[in-house]
């Protein structure tokens, strides 16, 4: 798939691929990650990303840039 939607909202699961294009919504950025826990209660997941190993974020203030699935099959979220 190449298509991408763009301003997504965010609702990941684990497993997904994560690309944050800045350090806008975190200090590591730009980096990649793989989202590695979600709470679907308090609408929270949890992506181990560069050198860190869990940045737990709230569903609602993540920017999304847009959602496209990445090359090897898996969702690729790519954050502003």
């Amino acid at each position: 798939m190449t298509d991408r939607l763009p301003n997504a909202s965010f609702v990941p699961k684990v497993g997904d691929k994560v690309e944050f294009r800045s350090d806008i919504q975190t200090e590591k950025g730009p980096s990649a990650g793989t989202v590695i826990g979600v709470d679907r209660d308090a609408l929270t997941a949890t992506i181990r990303h560069s050198d860190h190993p869990g940045e737990t974020f709230k569903w609602q203030d993540v920017e999304v840039e847009y959602y496209t699935i990445a090359h090897d099959g898996r969702p690729l979220w790519v954050l502003v």
